[in-house]
């Protein structure tokens, strides 16, 4: 019985892990009449915002997202 129990938290705690997030994904909403293009890192990429909403975009495989030194208002996936 204990081991039914042990198997049933471990799935539990599996399914509880959100799944990443999808190219094109509409992760949250954004306010497009003033933030309309704004861009910000989001785990393993950035969010845009557009009319739809914040739209989720990958960086390539093996970079990351970070904001671009010498301009505060960009990012870039290295």
């Amino acid at each position: 019985m204990r081991s039914v129990l042990i198997v049933l938290s471990l799935v539990a705690a599996v399914m509880a892990i959100p799944a990443a997030p999808q190219n094109g994904q509409v992760l949250s909403k954004c306010d497009d009449v003033n933030n309309l293009g704004d861009k910000s890192c989001v785990g393993t990429g950035f969010i845009t915002c557009t009319h739809r909403g914040n739209i989720f975009r990958p960086c390539g495989a093996g970079t990351a997202c970070q904001v671009d030194p010498g301009d505060a208002q960009s990012i870039l996936c290295i």
